[in-house]
């Protein structure tokens, strides 16, 4: 799985795994009890969410050569609170150069 640190950078066929550890932004004692993933844009599509305890994770498709992406994890905590953060995806054409 994708560990956000960096653009994630992806062919626009490719279908990945990305993900955000959320404990280093809760409260003492704080879980998270819901996550959603979004994008401003009907070119990336998520499939597989998943919350894993603190963990929220989903697959990412599509997307077009040259563009790049914000990519949003919303949650809810157990105490009712709401955040909101976000990645870059960024699209490359990958070409393989054969010998």
């Amino acid at each position: 799985m994708y560990s956000v640190k960096q653009p994630l950078v992806k062919s626009p066929v490719s279908i990945v795994r990305a993900g955000i550890n959320w404990t280093q932004f809760l409260e003492s004692g704080d879980t998270v009890a819901t996550s959603t993933w979004s994008c401003d844009s009907d070119d990336i599509t998520f499939s597989r969410q998943q919350l894993v305890g603190n963990t929220a994770s989903c697959r990412i498709a599509g997307g077009i050569a040259g563009n790049s992406y914000e990519v949003f994890n919303t949650i809810t905590t157990t105490s009712g609170d709401v955040d909101r953060r976000y990645f870059v995806v960024e699209i490359e054409d990958t070409q393989l150069s054969i010998e």
